[in-house]
């Protein structure tokens, strides 16, 4: 199965700080729905990982190689894979980051235009949102169940708004 790469929280606290600011979300009742997005999107830099784990291991082939091969500047090389490394996975962070902010912000602004506004859940206060915050351990399980059951609590509240 291999090492568990766990969510970027980092990732999800930088879309809910830039959201908060764009749509000027005061209360705790309209940070429900941002809250859930940047949730998602902290899953994003998982399935990332495992893609830049085959690139790696094209690398390490390479630094292999290179071992071996007498004529080769291991130095040289491993300082350009270096270089090559922080230099793609600062482009791929901050392309992550605006691709989710981006889409993010589409949704929101759907939902938005579809209920004039935000919806503002009056009765979700401090303490109620912190309950919320432990929906992470129910995500953390990384189950479809898991996954299942957050996807319908998201539906419900917006089933409950509406209505």
């Amino acid at each position: 199965m291999g090492t568990v790469v766990p969510p970027s929280p980092s990732l999800s606290f930088l879309l809910l700080a830039g959201v908060i600011q764009v749509f000027e979300i005061t209360t705790p009742g309209a940070l429900i729905l941002p809250l859930m997005g940047t949730v998602l999107c902290a899953y994003l830099p998982c399935r990332l990982e495992q893609a830049g784990r085959l690139r790696t291991d094209a690398v390490v082939e390479r630094v292999e190689h290179a071992l071996i091969d007498p004529a080769c500047d291991v130095d040289a090389l491993l300082k350009r894979e270096i270089r090559t490394s922080l230099l793609s996975q600062t482009l791929r962070a901050a392309a992550l980051y605006l691709l989710c902010f981006a889409g993010l912000c589409l949704a929101l602004c759907s939902v938005r235009n579809m209920y004039d506004g935000l919806p503002d859940f009056v009765a979700v206060t401090a303490p109620v949102l912190l309950c919320a915050g432990s929906l992470g351990a129910l995500l953390a399980l990384r189950t479809r169940r898991a996954f299942a059951v957050f996807v319908l609590a998201v539906w419900l509240v917006l089933l409950a708004h509406r209505v």
